[in-house]
């Protein structure tokens, strides 16, 4: 049986980056419930009104080694409930991954970079003006984006296997592509 590791770290942004944090944890903890995993919750850093700074989470079971590809930037833009003028923010949360092994954390050697927030996008979600989300690795587009943010993001993890992620990045490839 395998277990992973998560820590899920809001970037800038004060009350929308940490409501993001608070919603990308919640998507791990849905995904991990419908497979029946076994979840324990980790310290959580902070809670605030709007969500939270950061927290782990230990997800156990037979086929999580899956969330492995989940390691990096997951990006949100949407007009931001904590914005009295109803603009449009982008937010970002750093997911770190990573193998436990007898109550050891097994890093990969290119897990960590100098900040968290200087790895490679995983994801972006667009709620306002439409609705997607979208793997920058692999280019698997969803529109049910409310679907996704509940857990249900097997198509996601089967593209990144069979794109044989994770893998170690390349420093000589071109950025990963943004969404607006």
């Amino acid at each position: 049986m395998s277990e992973i590791r998560l820590e899920i770290t809001a970037g800038a942004g004060g009350p929308e980056a940490q409501a993001w944090a608070a919603m990308v944890l919640h998507m791990y903890i849905r995904w991990a419930a419908r497979h029946g995993y076994q979840i324990k919750p980790g310290r959580e850093i902070k809670r605030t009104d709007a969500g939270i700074q950061g927290a782990a989470l230990t997800v156990e079971g037979d086929g999580v080694k899956r969330l492995l590809a989940e390691d990096g930037i997951h990006r949100l833009v949407r007009i931001s409930p904590f914005d009295a003028g109803a603009r449009r923010h982008t937010s970002f949360v750093a997911v770190d991954v990573n193998e436990t092994v007898q109550d050891h954390i097994v890093e990969r050697p290119w897990h960590r970079s100098p900040s968290a927030f200087e790895r490679g996008q995983v994801r972006s979600y667009v709620l306002t003006p439409y609705k997607i989300a979208k793997d920058l690795r692999t280019g698997i587009t969803r529109e049910d984006v409310d679907s996704v943010l509940d857990g249900d993001i097997d198509d996601f993890l089967d593209g990144a296997e069979a794109a044989g992620l994770p893998h170690k990045p390349d420093p000589d490839a071109p950025a990963a592509a943004t969404m607006d």
